[in-house]
């Protein structure tokens, strides 16, 4: 099936406008929807949906920094184990999620004061998160703001290319098999698995369809994401810290200098 994009309400000129200029975008990227589902990107003036159809009801994705549970990481941030991660970077610092997905793990750095360079892949997921940072910036409120500021988003597969230097640390989240989650994070990842049960627009790379707590099952293999870490590692200069299942192997070939156990999760570092 195709990926839908419809304006909301229909007879927005706004919402038109904005809907044929996100089509073109998708065109020029090259970017069908080649999976099964039937799924509708709904385009209203000021913000952008996914839509799963074909269930009892339409489930639906509207990623949100303002409201929720993203609100409280953003809060406190410095006591985030993901932060705790990186470890001791400048004040400033430059660092790489080389897997945005819908960018909270992005926009938690940002809030610790750091520049992120957020590299998302999958055309659709990155036009979700653009709007989502677009919608923090004009929220209102002043410090979500200037995290959404400090997220450069880079709507591909992570390169070293894209940068003008090394950064300070990098984060990556690679696909990995479905961990457990509530009833709320079960629906959005219905909708992005369906988004992602479609031939790779950009193989050979590991990307994330969401952050540890929200993560879209993978396509990806080990061995994809283990060529990811490779590339990001000569382009940092501190550590890489990539998030795995607890229970799980590190990538193979690799064997990381040390790691952070949680509960669900794993913090494995890796130094340049």
């Amino acid at each position: 099936m195709t990926l839908e994009l419809r304006p909301a309400p229909e007879d927005d000129p706004r919402a038109r406008e904005r809907t044929r200029a996100l089509q073109r975008r998708l065109d020029a990227a090259g970017y069908v929807h080649g999976g099964d589902a039937a799924l509708t990107l709904e385009v209203e003036a000021d913000r952008l949906s996914l839509v799963l159809e074909g269930g009892r009801k339409p489930l639906r994705l509207t990623p949100d920094f303002v409201r929720g549970r993203q609100g409280y990481r953003q809060a406190r941030a410095a006591h985030e184990t993901l932060v705790r991660a990186v470890g001791r970077v400048g004040e400033h610092a430059h660092i790489i999620d080389a897997s945005a997905g819908l960018g909270r793990d992005a926009l938690l750095l940002a809030a610790r004061g750091w520049r992120v360079s957020a590299f998302e892949r999958h055309p659709v997921v990155a036009l979700l998160l653009e709007d989502a940072l677009q919608r923090a910036a004009h929220a209102g409120d002043p410090a979500l703001a200037a995290s959404a500021a400090r997220v450069h988003l880079f709507p591909q597969a992570f390169a070293a290319d894209a940068l003008p230097a090394p950064a300070d640390a990098a984060v990556f989240d690679p696909m990995f098999p479905q961990r457990r989650k509530n009833a709320a994070v079960k629906k959005d990842m219905q909708i992005l698995q369906a988004l992602m049960d479609a031939p790779d627009p950009h193989p050979g790379q590991a990307s994330r369809a969401e952050d540890t707590e929200e993560h879209d099952a993978a396509s990806e293999t080990e061995s994809d994401a283990a060529a990811t870490l490779a590339a990001l590692i000569p382009a940092t200069r501190g550590r890489v810290v990539v998030k795995r299942p607890a229970g799980a192997a590190p990538l193979p070939g690799t064997t990381p200098v040390s790691a952070i156990q949680g509960r669900a999760v794993r913090f494995d570092l890796y130094r340049a």
